[in-house]
C-alpha cells in the first residue's frame, strides 16, 4: 500500500515517470505507467480546462 501511495503521489507532483520507474526497479517504464499512472490520468481534463478557460 505504501508503495502504491508513494508512486502516486510522486507521479502528481511532477516527478518524471522514467525517473519513478527507475526509483521502483521496474524493468519497463510501462509497467509504472500501467499500474500508478492510471489513477490520475494522462492530464486531459487539466488540459481541456485550459483550453476552454474554466
Amino acid at each position: 500500500m505504501f508503495r502504491h501511495t508513494f508512486a502516486t503521489n510522486c507521479y502528481h507532483k511532477g516527478i518524471d515517470v522514467k525517473i519513478l520507474s527507475k526509483l521502483l526497479g521496474h524493468a519497463d517504464v510501462n509497467i509504472t505507467y500501467n499500474v500508478y499512472v492510471h489513477l490520475y490520468g494522462d492530464g486531459f481534463e487539466e488540459m481541456y480546462e485550459a483550453l476552454v478557460g474554466k
